[in-house]
């Protein structure tokens, strides 16, 4: 019943790996919903600035909303996804991390932690085991499906090929 986080490269296979970094929102339900003033922040980072919507957007009913690092280097490392923007302003640990989504009011929406990185600061409903792992080059993490949020870590795994924007 609200925007999830729906999947997220954490560890890209290339040289200049945060430029390929993306971040993709899902609105599972029947209507649009207005991201306007949302922001993505990094948790396990507390000092790195959030990624905020600035623009009037919103996610069409079973649409989704990519926000890249680098705009044309993500367009040009996954040349069949779909990004809508770019300027992520924080890296993805590879190693583990935790990431937040919050409306404009500031309430948390959804939350996505994984691997080693996070586990003593872990999201509250959150499973105690390192899943899902950090992922291996060149993948990422998918919630599986793109609709479920049971706000644990089973809902989430390692996705291969990427799949931004849908």
């Amino acid at each position: 019943n609200h925007v999830v986080i729906s999947e997220l490269m954490i560890n890209p296979s290339t040289a200049s790996e945060t430029n390929y970094e993306y971040i993709e929102l899902h609105n599972p339900t029947a209507a649009p919903i207005s991201i306007t003033g949302w922001t993505i922040s990094d948790h396990g980072d507390l000092q790195a600035s959030p990624y905020t919507v600035a623009a009037t957007v919103s996610i069409a009913a079973g649409g989704y909303y990519t926000v890249a690092h680098d705009l044309t280097s993500c367009q040009t490392q996954y040349p069949t996804g779909v990004f809508d923007t770019g300027g992520l302003t924080f890296i993805l640990s590879n190693s583990g991390d935790w990431v937040e989504l919050r409306d404009n009011t500031g309430a948390v929406q959804d939350q996505v932690a994984w691997g080693t990185g996070y586990m003593s600061t872990k999201p509250a409903s959150w499973c105690s085991t390192n899943s899902p792992a950090a992922s291996t080059n060149g993948t990422g993490v998918s919630r599986i499906p793109a609709n479920s949020d049971g706000d644990t870590c089973n809902d989430w795994q390692s996705n291969t090929p990427p799949t931004p924007g849908s």
